[in-house]
């Protein structure tokens, strides 16, 4: 069981546990996906969507390979999930030196560690209001995860520590390692004949990889960005 490995754990970056959540707001479900170290109980990789698709969690799996160049050998434990059983998760695990790792099925307290973690933030977040719009829970998340989880919310776990401090005072990391990462919001729609009929679709994915910068989203150490929308669809010219 994963739960036991995780406690002779000796080290960061050695074994990663990743798993997906939901939560409903007025425009619709959004979900997200992060990857926690078991050894210092920090979010190092998350991943923000509309959908809960693969490029979730290997968004969310590629933020944690970026900031934190894990050496290889490291392990990277998920469930029987879809995402997670796609091929293009186990090559962006293979490609980084890291080893997959998969749960029993059926098993609840597999994959507990993160279970706890979501266990939390449902109660400490997301129960406590009514969320109107997509980018509003994003931002609220964003903060939970890299202000009071990384930063200021202590673990028994950890000696009362949080885990920044838990990873420093294990000398293995600098102080460069703390800094906030990007959110990265992508909006798109469909093409000018389509947006007639309904409303562009919100895209929300949280990752690492620096777009193109367009606006700034009202919340402090969160970054807007925007992907190039796809080529519109041309209508055709009718013969006279």
């Amino acid at each position: 069981m994963i739960w036991s490995t995780a406690s002779s754990i000796d080290r960061g970056d050695e074994l990663w546990v990743t798993d997906i959540t939901q939560h409903r707001t007025r425009e619709g479900w959004l979900y997200r996906a992060a990857v926690l170290d078991a050894f210092s109980r920090r979010i190092v990789g998350w991943s923000i969507d509309a959908r809960a698709d693969a490029t979730l969690v290997v968004n969310a799996l590629d933020m944690a390979i970026r900031t934190r160049q894990p050496d290889p050998g490291g392990v990277v434990h998920a469930d029987h999930g879809t995402q997670f059983a796609s091929w293009v998760f186990g090559e962006k695990i293979r490609s980084a030196g890291l080893l997959p790792s998969f749960g029993t099925v059926g098993d609840g307290l597999d994959n507990a560690m993160m279970e706890s973690f979501w266990s939390s933030m449902q109660i400490e977040l997301l129960n406590r209001r009514k969320w109107k719009t997509r980018v509003e829970l994003a931002n609220a998340i964003f903060e939970y995860l890299e202000i009071w989880h990384n930063r200021q919310r202590r673990h028994s776990a950890l000696g009362y520590r949080t885990p920044i401090e838990y990873e420093l005072s294990s000398n293995q990391y600098t102080t460069t390692t703390s800094q906030p990462p990007q959110l990265e919001l992508k909006q798109w729609g469909r093409s000018p004949l389509s947006q007639k009929r309904s409303a562009p679709r919100m895209r929300l994915v949280a990752c690492s990889v620096a777009c193109r910068r367009v606006a700034s989203v009202p919340h402090p150490g969160v970054q807007a960005y925007v992907r190039d929308p796809p080529p519109t669809a041309v209508p055709r010219q009718r013969d006279p």
